[in-house]
C-alpha cells in the first residue's frame, strides 16, 4: 500500500535585512589573566568595539596616556598581583577624570564596593557571560549620553563620582 501526501504550496516571505549601525568605541581591558583578557576582548571585538589589553596597572596607565580622548571605557579586574583595583581605578581616574569604568570580579558587588570605597563604576560578575558583558558595556557608554550605543538595559551603575 502506498499513499500520497499533498502539502500546500506556500510562498516564502523574504525579509528585508536592515543594515546594522555599528558604533565603534575604544575600550581598555585590564586583567592579569590572559585567558580572561582574551575572552573579554574577543567578545567586545566581535561586537564592534576597539579593544586594547593591559595585564598590569602600568600597562593600563600607558594605554590611557597613548589613547588619550579616544579611550571611552575601562574594564578593571578586582584582583591584580602588582596592586589592587583601587590603585588602578584611582590612577586611571586621575589620568582620565570622568572616564566610564566597569569593575570585574568573582566577588560580589558589595565586596567590590567595600574594597574600592568610592562610587562611579559599573560591575560585571565573573565568570563573565557574553550578554551580561555587552549589556554592561552598552549601559556604560549610554551614561555618557551616547546615542549610538545599544538600547537601555537593566545593569546597575553606581552613582557617579561621590566617595562612598
Amino acid at each position: 500500500a502506498s499513499f500520497r501526501l499533498y502539502i500546500p504550496a506556500t510562498r516564502i516571505k523574504k525579509v528585508k535585512q536592515e543594515a546594522v549601525r555599528v558604533v565603534s568605541h575604544t575600550v581598555l581591558v585590564l586583567d592579569d589573566s590572559g585567558k580572561d583578557l582574551d575572552s573579554i576582548c574577543g567578545i567586545l571585538d566581535e561586537a564592534g568595539y576597539k579593544t586594547h589589553q593591559a595585564r598590569t596597572i602600568p600597562e593600563a596607565l600607558a594605554a590611557c596616556a597613548a589613547l588619550k580622548e579616544k579611550l571611552e571605557l575601562v574594564l578593571i579586574d578586582l584582583i591584580m598581583p602588582q596592586g589592587d583595583c583601587k590603585d588602578a581605578f584611582e590612577a586611571i581616574l586621575s589620568a582620565r577624570p570622568g572616564i566610564s569604568t566597569i569593575m570585574m570580579s568573582g566577588f560580589s558587588r558589595d565586596y567590590v564596593r567595600g574594597c574600592i570605597g568610592m562610587s562611579g563604576w559599573g560591575f560585571v560578575q565573573k565568570p563573565i557571560e557574553k550578554d551580561t558583558l555587552l549589556k554592561a558595556v552598552a549601559k556604560a557608554m549610554q551614561k555618557d549620553g551616547d546615542q549610538g550605543a545599544a538600547t537601555t538595559v537593566n545593569v546597575k551603575m553606581e552613582e557617579k563620582g561621590v566617595p562612598a
